[in-house]
């Protein structure tokens, strides 16, 4: 591999060489972190990594009870045959249905998509490894203590950012997952 990258700076001039999420993970924890000054300034890795990609991909779905078929794949970004592929392959995503038939997605049921998206298409789980790496995840949240904030407000369930942080946590596991195999 390092043959090719050689040969392709040498005679092409204007090749740079990509590097991959892992060896960028490796060499940010290398370095010594310094505290941030603006709260909004995201650090290199952060922006190449997968991760930033899907935190903003959930914070970024609309409030709306819920979501139908055409909408759910815009918003993960696939084609709409997969997501119904998807729902027979993973018992985690289930729409519900409307009185007419038609699917409707929550935003919960998107973000699960978009979880199986990243497993599928960025980390290149296989159909059965995400599968099981998603009962993994619901194993290890189900066994995490609850914060006192969300206790508090079961009922209503609003909680500024959870959404956000439930998928930093689910990441991070899938990354304790993937280091483990």
């Amino acid at each position: 591999m390092n043959e090719w990258k050689r040969f392709l700076e040498q005679t092409h001039p204007s090749f740079q060489s990509v590097m991959t999420i892992d060896q960028a993970i490796e060499e940010e924890e290398a370095k010594v972190e310094e505290p941030r000054n603006d709260k909004n300034e995201v650090s290199e890795i952060e922006w190449i990594s997968p991760v930033h990609n899907l935190q903003q991909k959930i914070s970024d779905i609309p409030d709306k009870m819920g979501f139908k078929i055409g909408e759910a794949a815009e918003i993960v970004g696939v084609k709409q045959y997969v997501l119904r592929y998807w729902e027979t392959e993973f018992d985690v995503l289930h729409p519900k249905k409307s009185k007419n038939g038609q699917r409707m997605y929550t935003k919960k049921d998107v973000e699960t998509a978009l979880l199986i998206r990243k497993l599928l298409h960025d980390d290149r789980f296989s159909i059965e490894g995400a599968r099981t790496a998603l009962k993994r995840l619901r194993k290890q949240m189900k066994d995490l203590p609850e914060p006192q904030e969300e206790v508090a407000s079961k009922k209503t369930m609003v909680i500024e950012g959870s959404a956000v942080e439930s998928a930093q946590r689910i990441l991070d596991a899938i990354r304790d997952l993937k280091s483990g195999l």
